[in-house]
């Protein structure tokens, strides 16, 4: 069974020489007088599995398709985006991110030129052989079922739940300086968990938190995971969880698993860095920043030990990548 999400795509070409044919015909059709024009085509395709107490749910299936116009005149930069493929709505697009553009010529921060947008080219592909169309839906739902019986280790587990999500996305950008890049993305999330009951005590055991096993590979690799000696772990410690003794009041070592270490470094490290957050541009929205724009290269984050490394090098992470867009090859940054 699936549930299908409506799709806003008006052209949708699925080779790379039709794309930067479209992109080349778009570029030529904005009519501006600005230093630089970028556009980036983003197609995404994503599939979702779920189980619930050994019984298959719906499939979600879903597909957009979007241009991103960015303008650089005057010192600043401006943006806009569609999902109208066609030269007129690339054109209007492109039109509001120029107002933009002039409109943020008014404030400066700082004086933008060509040099921040250079000609890079290339390609990227995650290293996954079976992606969202060699999915076999009937398997998945299958193991899913396998998995549930296995998470209900005793009648105290109430309730048991397994999930899938893949996510496969194309990117394609061109430039009026020469930019041509390629990157086609498949990440693969999975989950797992089990509620127990005792009482009114009821404590809730994932596999390390929705999320937190996610990675850039395909469908193949599910195949290599121990998924029934997991199973089986999570449903016990679900029932542990019920006779833990509360957290004690005191200071001492914590260890974080990943799901929490992703959403902290998320929080506490990602958030602050937004420079619309530094800058005050969020302060009515999600709010400000303790980061000031002094900060930079100054601040020490938590205490020594802390080490925070971005390393899109690595392959098979969910950010992993050889080239970031549009710009250079990543560099490591600690």
């Amino acid at each position: 069974m699936f549930w299908t999400v409506p799709t806003k795509i008006r052209l949708s070409p699925r080779d790379v020489l039709s794309v930067r044919t479209n992109l080349a015909a778009w570029l030529g059709a904005i009519d501006l007088p600005v230093d630089w024009l970028g556009l980036r085509y983003v197609e995404e395709r994503m599939l979702s599995i779920h189980v619930r107490d050994g019984l298959p749910q719906p499939c979600h299936r879903g597909t957009s398709a979007g241009v991103f116009v960015e303008v650089l005149t005057q010192g600043q930069f401006g943006y806009g985006c569609t999902h109208v493929l066609t030269r007129a709505g690339i054109r209007r697009a492109a039109q509001q991110a120029y107002e933009r553009a002039i409109a943020a010529a008014r404030f400066p921060l700082f004086a933008f030129d060509v040099r921040q947008r250079p000609p890079a080219t290339g390609a990227y592909r995650s290293p996954f052989r079976l992606g969202l169309d060699q999915v076999e839906v009937g398997a998945a739902h299958a193991l899913g079922m396998e998995l549930c019986q296995a998470l209900r280790v005793a009648e105290a587990i109430v309730s048991t739940t397994v999930a899938f999500w893949l996510t496969e996305t194309e990117t394609y950008f061109g430039s009026s300086n020469g930019a041509d890049i390629h990157q086609h993305t498949l990440t693969v999330a999975t989950d797992m968990a089990a509620t127990a009951m005792d009482g009114c005590q009821v404590q809730k055991r994932s596999d390390r938190g929705a999320m937190a096993r996610c990675t850039q590979t395909g469908w193949e690799a599910i195949a290599r995971e121990p998924w029934l000696a997991r199973a089986e772990t999570v449903g016990a410690q679900a029932l542990e969880l019920l006779d833990a003794e509360e957290c004690p009041t005191a200071t001492t070592d914590l260890v974080l698993a990943p799901d929490q270490m992703l959403l902290q470094i998320h929080e506490s490290i990602g958030h602050p860095l937004e420079l619309d957050r530094i800058l005050g541009d969020e302060r009515n929205y999600a709010g400000t920043s303790f980061v000031q724009p002094g900060d930079f290269g100054t601040l020490q984050y938590g205490s020594p030990l802390l080490n925070a490394t971005f390393a899109p090098r690595c392959r098979g992470s969910l950010p992993a990548t050889t080239l970031t867009i549009p710009a250079c090859p990543p560099p490591k940054r600690t």
